[in-house]
């Protein structure tokens, strides 16, 4: 068994220092951009690897402290999150696979083991901290612009130039797709009650891409011309773009304050580790294993109660401006998370403020 320093040494007397205020100045180096932080992390090692882990926290939140003390130490799970199971690594489940359908079997890391408070990887490396999705950037039809649905090739209404000219055509859809080219079922709309249904063999010009089998140029018997250009956009489900989610989440949203402030900003640390953090961001985030026990005098839909067990509610939305920061070792494991409030005290008693940190140690057989 080999530990990795910090696992044994995390006590329950360290606890008291945890709710300090978020001191981001300790990041160190200056930022840096997204293709450094790619390059660097381009050197960590993706081998399969399912260590036990431990994680010992606080959080102070609606009026309430809670301390966290506990193991992960029971077989990983390789096909579902089982809790308090050793670190797994992610895998592809099909059901929820709703953004990236077109990617054969690959990993889905938004269902990999997540950090105790804020769902953040435990794990960055250079498999899964940055991928990309390859999309249709544009389309068009004879010089005119269409749209494609991937997932099942449909266009919907084109015009088209046949044997008697050009025409309107609707429900219109691409099938068949190959490196040689396809077949354009459509229909042309003779009346109200009578439609005629069409195909057009189209053949592609030049080689296939083999990252889109879509893109490219095509022409059929008619000379009508299809120019599918391909794009790219970032995988959801990636470390990156997870990070991103969590420190940054408040963009876009109606009201949100300074949105062109809510960057997330990405550092190394003095030993060769890396740090995705945000300063004064207005994000939205909910907090994972915080039991909120509500008033029932004040909550009586809430119904009867064990007074010694009570059925745990949550109440975890932080909707604030805050201070937020994740750390990974040079190995690229999470070994602490923290998040604080605007302004936190951690002498006043607030139910308008919070303030989370939890360290993490790792142990590999």
């Amino acid at each position: 068994m080999i530990e990795t320093s910090g696992y044994t040494n995390m006590k329950k007397k360290f606890l008291s220092l945890l709710l300090l205020p978020l001191a981001l100045t300790s990041c160190g180096n200056s930022p840096v951009s997204l293709s450094q932080m790619k390059e660097k992390l381009a050197s960590v090692s993706d081998a399969a690897q399912y260590p036990y882990y431990k994680v010992v926290g606080s959080i102070d939140f609606n009026n309430q402290v809670l301390e966290v003390d506990a193991e992960f130490s029971n077989e990983p799970g390789y096909n579902t999150l089982v809790p308090y199971s050793r670190y797994n690594e992610g895998f592809y489940n099909a059901t929820i696979d709703t953004s990236e359908a077109n990617v054969d079997d690959i990993i889905i890391y938004s269902l990999a083991s997540k950090s105790y408070w804020l769902r953040a990887p435990l794990r960055i490396h250079k498999s899964n901290f940055y991928s990309e999705v390859y999309t249709i950037a544009g389309a068009t039809m004879n010089g005119g612009a269409i749209t494609i649905d991937l997932d099942g090739g449909q266009i919907g209404a084109v015009t088209l130039k046949d044997a008697t000219g050009e025409r309107d055509y609707v429900d219109a859809k691409i099938v068949n797709i190959n490196a040689a080219g396809f077949t354009l079922s459509c229909f042309y709309q003779k009346s109200e009650e009578e439609r005629e249904a069409h195909e057009f063999n189209f053949t592609r010009n030049g080689a296939v891409d083999e990252n889109l089998i879509y893109a490219g140029e095509f022409t059929d018997q008619y000379l009508n011309k299809l120019v599918v250009t391909k794009g790219t956009r970032e995988n959801t489900t990636c470390a990156h773009y997870l990070l991103q989610h969590i420190i940054t989440s408040y963009i876009g949203q109606t009201g949100s304050t300074n949105p062109s402030k809510n960057q997330m900003k990405m550092a190394y640390t003095a030993d060769g580790g890396f740090v995705f953090y945000g300063e004064a961001v207005h994000s939205q985030v909910l907090i994972d294993n915080f039991p909120y026990y509500p008033d029932p005098n004040e909550h009586p839909e809430i119904g009867e109660w064990d007074e010694e067990y009570p059925l745990p509610c949550y109440k975890n939305k932080i909707n604030a401006k805050v201070d937020i920061r994740f750390e990974y070792n040079a190995e690229g494991w999470l070994v602490k998370e923290e998040l604080s409030s605007s302004g936190y005290d951690y002498n006043v008693v607030s139910a308008s403020q919070v303030s989370l940190k939890a360290v993490y140690g790792y142990k590999f057989q």
